[in-house]
């Protein structure tokens, strides 16, 4: 299935950060919120860092837009019941 997310005109993915993003453009971090500062077996586990929910797939610039103008906060109707 082509991807067809955040693209350039010449429909290659480009970075934005943003959950729409191909996997491959999206760091540990941005798939996970946790930090791993090191990658040596022996204290791997014990270099984790979890910077909580708030870090996990965001939705940025358009995508962000497009959400929250289908989904207001506070619930607008017919959500407001």
């Amino acid at each position: 299935m082509p991807f067809n997310h955040n693209v350039n005109d010449a429909g290659n993915p480009v970075d934005t950060r943003d959950l729409m993003d191909q996997g491959s453009e999206r760091s540990f971090l941005e798939r996970t919120g946790i930090v791993a500062l090191s990658t040596a077996p022996a204290d791997f586990i014990a270099n984790l860092t979890d910077t909580g929910i708030g870090a996990i797939n965001r939705l940025t610039g358009g995508h962000l837009a497009h959400i929250r103008s289908h989904f207001p906060i506070p619930p607008a109707p017919p959500f407001d019941k």
